[in-house]
Formats: C-alpha cells, sequence, structure tokens
C-alpha cells in the first residue's frame, strides 16, 4: 500500500513496536541516522583505505538510503572530485527528485527494498553528483551475462548497480577507477531474476537478452 496509508509495512513496524510496551526494538532505517554513521565511519574509510584514495566514482543505488549517504559523505571529504552517482530502479521517485526537486515515478520494478517515494534522513545526507534510471531489462540481461561469462549470481540490487557501474564507465572513459556494492546474492531473486515464467510475464525474454546490443546502446547515450 502507499506510503501515506496507515497499514504500509513502515508504520505498522513503529505500531507493533509501540503496543509491544518495549519488548520489540524498531530500528527506524530510514530515519535513523546510525544508518548514515555507520557508512561513514567504517564503509567509507574502507574503500578509500583500499583504494588508496585512487577513486573516481561511486556508484549506489538507495534503499534506506544509509549506504550512500554514509559513503559519499566520507569520500567527499577526501576528495569532492569523486563522482557519486545513484542508480535508481523505475518506479523510485530518487531520479526524479534529483533531477526536478520532485518525487514522481513511472513504471515498475522487480528489484525488491530498492527506491524511495519520499526524502529520508539518510538519503538526506547523501551528496550526489548523478543519476541513473535502471530498467528490469537492463539490470536482468547484466545479471544473466555475469552470471554466464564470470559465474557470479548477483540479486536484483547489485545487478541494478551493476549496470549503473558499466555506463558510468562508459561516460568516463578508459582508466577510471570504479567502486560499487555486491550486496545481495541470486537466490534472494531467484523466483525473478531467474525464473523464466515470470521473466516472461515481465514480456522479458530470458532467451533473447543481448548484452552486446545493450553495450552499445548504452555507448550511443
Amino acid at each position: 500500500v502507499p506510503f501515506a496509508n496507515p497499514a504500509h509495512f513502515y508504520h505498522t513496524a513503529r505500531q507493533l513496536a509501540e503496543d509491544s510496551k518495549g519488548k520489540m526494538w524498531w530500528a527506524n532505517q530510514f530515519e535513523n541516522l546510525s544508518n548514515f554513521k555507520a557508512h561513514f565511519t567504517r564503509t567509507g574509510p574502507e574503500i578509500w583505505q583500499q583504494t588508496q584514495g585512487k577513486l573516481d566514482a561511486l556508484v549506489s543505488s538507495a534503499g534506506t538510503g544509509g549506504t550512500i549517504g554514509g559513503t559519499s559523505a566520507y569520500l567527499k571529504t577526501q576528495n569532492p572530485e569523486v563522482q557519486i552517482v545513484l542508480a535508481d530502479p523505475e518506479g523510485s521517485g530518487l531520479y526524479s527528485y534529483l533531477q526536478t526537486g520532485e518525487f514522481k515515478s513511472s513504471g515498475s520494478s522487480m528489484t525488491e527494498g530498492i527506491g524511495i517515494m519520499r526524502l529520508v534522513a539518510n538519503f538526506a545526507q547523501a551528496r550526489v553528483d548523478s543519476a541513473l534510471q535502471v530498467s528490469d531489462r537492463e539490470l536482468v540481461t547484466l545479471a544473466h551475462y555475469v552470471r554466464n561469462q564470470d559465474a557470479l549470481v548477483v540479486g536484483s540490487s547489485t545487478a541494478l548497480n551493476l549496470v549503473a557501474a558499466v555506463r558510468t564507465a562508459l561516460r568516463l572513459g578508459k582508466g577510471k577507477r570504479i567502486v560499487t556494492f555486491a550486496c545481495d546474492l541470486g537466490e534472494r531473486s531467484f523466483s525473478k531474476l531467474y525464473t523464466r515464467e515470470y521473466l516472461l510475464s515481465r514480456a522479458i525474454n530470458p532467451d533473447k537478452l543481448e548484452f552486446g546490443a545493450l553495450l552499445q546502446a548504452w555507448r550511443l547515450t
């Protein structure tokens, strides 16, 4: 149901915790800035240390917004020139928000837990330079490609990140270092991302996924 509906999972979780009289704890991941701080103090420094400060771009999707919020804020303190790119699925309003200042969405996506339709505290900390909207066909094509070519069975959120990372690499050109997150494995998305019947129901034929054609289309945009 929409966020405005009291039955939305966010409000339901809060209400369950309130009604439990202290027996339950509600993490409130979207608004709890401990989420942002964990990535500002841990993930961001880890990336900076492991790349030895040689980083051109960070690509990340947003669920609660904590990962991109914390890592982008930290990396910008180390080098303001590091490009922060948001990967956003269709059906989310963040791409529109960053382009126009308004939350608007079109279409839908098979990704679960990714995309936001309101400005939450953790994402508000993010230092984003640009955003890319990723279609289901793009993420399915790349997910199947890396499974077949690299034996990497990734989930839909990781596939979303990979699409945006490849598109960012094409835009920045050769010799650039780009970091993104492999944040979920394929078993979490198997019933959708790797199930023929489901893909056909979304008008995606798994027998006709052509990564080469997709790559060429990205080069032209």
